[in-house]
């Protein structure tokens, strides 16, 4: 695995478990007690736009796309959905066919357009698993647990 995917899946984490808010906060803090409100006001911004920058551009790895299967998972998500960030899904798949096969799509991205009007996502998450012929036999906001009872 090479080094951007490894940085690109550390982010996206660690991003999800609400340290875009906990980080700055708790530098804020160190930063106020050892340095002062002036230095901790700039430190805080800093970090924040440095955490949304990373939040919005950098995306869970896709490792789907290169394997050959009877179907394919799509989880289409958004860095500021609510329900997206606080769901650690993803990072808890157990099941190694359904992570071989799933493709994370951000709606907030303009070059993922095509595959929202597609499927007609409306509301993130969004499960869909498809067939071969593209033809959707799951869709869901919860992740499919066991692809072959589907």
């Amino acid at each position: 695995m090479n080094l951007l995917i490894k940085v690109s899946r550390f982010i996206y984490e660690y991003m999800n478990k609400n340290s875009l808010i906990l980080i700055p906060l708790f530098v804020s803090g160190l930063t106020t007690y050892f340095f002062g409100i002036l230095v901790s006001i700039i430190s805080t911004i800093i970090l924040v736009s440095l955490f949304l920058f990373l939040r919005i551009y950098v995306t869970h790895p896709s490792i789907g796309s290169s394997i050959n299967s009877d179907y394919e998972i799509y989880y289409f998500h958004s860095p500021r959905c609510a329900g997206c960030l606080f769901s650690d899904v993803i990072n808890n798949i157990s099941n190694k066919d359904l992570y071989n096969n799933l493709n994370v799509i951000d709606v907030t991205k303009n070059n993922n357009r095509s595959f929202i009007k597609k499927f007609n996502i409306k509301s993130v998450p969004t499960w869909i698993c498809t067939d071969t012929e593209e033809k959707i036999f799951y869709r869901s906001n919860k992740p499919p647990i066991n692809i072959s009872k589907i």
